[in-house]
C-alpha cells in the first residue's frame, strides 16, 4: 500500500513537472496579457528588462517576473519611488524588519541609495501556472496596501 501511494505521488510530481516543462517564455507571456487585457489592463513586455510584462494600474507599476526555470512561481512586483525622500540605510532597514515581521506575503527590497526607490514583491509557488488567475487581484491589492504601510512606517521611525 505504502509503495503504491508513494508511485501516485512521484506520478503526480512528474506530471507538474513535465506540464511546467511545456511553458516557454512565450507561452507565460501570451498567458499573462490574455489574463490581464481581460480584466481590462493594459500590458506591455519589457524587451530590455528580460521580457517580463509590466502594466500600471492606480499610478504605479507592477511587474509579472518570468522565469521560464520556474514557470509555476508566480511573482507580482511594485516598483516604488521615494518621491523626492531621502532615507538613510539604517532607516531603511529597520523599517523593512517591522514590516516583513508584519505584512507576510509580501518582501520589500531597495535599489541602492536611500532614494533610489525599491520594489515590493510577492511570489507564490502554484500547481500550475495559470492558477495565477485566483490570486492575482489579492496580490494586486496586497502589494498597493504593501506600499502605503512601508511609507507609513518609514515615516514613524525616528
Amino acid at each position: 500500500m505504502k509503495k503504491i501511494i508513494i508511485f501516485v505521488l512521484l506520478g503526480l510530481c512528474t506530471a507538474n513537472i513535465l506540464t511546467a516543462q511545456r511553458m516557454s517564455k512565450n507561452d507565460l507571456q501570451k498567458m499573462y496579457i490574455d489574463y490581464l487585457r481581460s480584466e481590462g489592463i493594459s500590458p506591455s513586455i519589457a524587451s530590455d528588462f528580460n521580457g517580463n510584462i509590466f502594466f500600471d494600474d492606480e499610478n504605479w507599476r507592477y511587474w509579472i517576473i518570468i522565469d521560464e526555470a520556474t514557470p509555476n512561481m508566480f511573482r507580482l512586483w511594485l516598483y516604488y519611488p521615494y518621491l523626492g525622500e531621502t532615507w538613510s540605510y539604517d532607516k531603511l532597514e529597520k523599517a523593512k524588519s517591522i514590516f516583513e515581521n508584519t505584512v507576510k506575503i509580501v518582501r520589500v527590497e531597495f535599489n541602492g541609495g536611500g532614494d533610489a526607490g525599491g520594489w515590493y514583491m510577492a511570489e507564490i509557488p502554484l500547481n500550475r501556472p495559470e492558477d495565477f488567475k485566483h490570486i492575482f487581484r489579492i496580490y494586486l491589492t496586497s502589494l498597493s496596501a504593501a506600499n502605503r504601510t512601508f511609507y507609513d512606517i518609514l515615516k514613524s521611525i525616528k
